[in-house]
């Protein structure tokens, strides 16, 4: 298995057919089917928790878009933008909240302000990484 970032995100769609796969394959009556089934509700507890948008806690909210950024896209996607790239999609996504405010979808709007601050947010993680020697 490789680093955090070789690894490739799972999609939630996998990621439920995995654990039906451990439950079944684990029946819950014995200490590694207890194991098992206890990790699967982690699993699954963690990807609803990444996959859920939060609207109203702001900071939460970004801590909780970005890292469910990373898992959709993956480390390696943001490896390979370019300081222009980040630009232009901070414009598009600002662009999503503009569009949603002025239509008045307010939540929509608020989603999209929360997306775009986590993009931001995972900007500065690459620029740090960068930086590192």
């Amino acid at each position: 298995m490789g680093t955090m970032s070789e690894r490739r995100p799972v999609a939630p769609s996998v990621l439920a057919s995995v654990i039906a796969f451990a439950r079944e394959a684990w029946p819950n009556d014995g200490a590694e089917g207890e194991t098992v089934h206890l990790l699967c509700d982690e699993a699954e507890r963690m990807s609803d928790l990444l996959n859920a948008p939060e609207l109203h806690d702001f900071a939460r909210a970004v801590v909780l878009e970005a890292a469910h950024q990373r898992q959709r896209w993956g480390a390696d996607y943001d490896e390979v933008r370019e300081p222009v790239d980040w630009f232009w999609l901070l414009g598009y996504l600002g662009g999503k909240a503009l569009h949603a405010a002025v239509l008045g979808d307010h939540d929509k709007a608020l989603h999209h302000t929360i997306s775009t601050a986590a993009m931001l947010a995972n900007w500065h993680a690459h620029l740090m990484q960068e930086k590192e020697p």
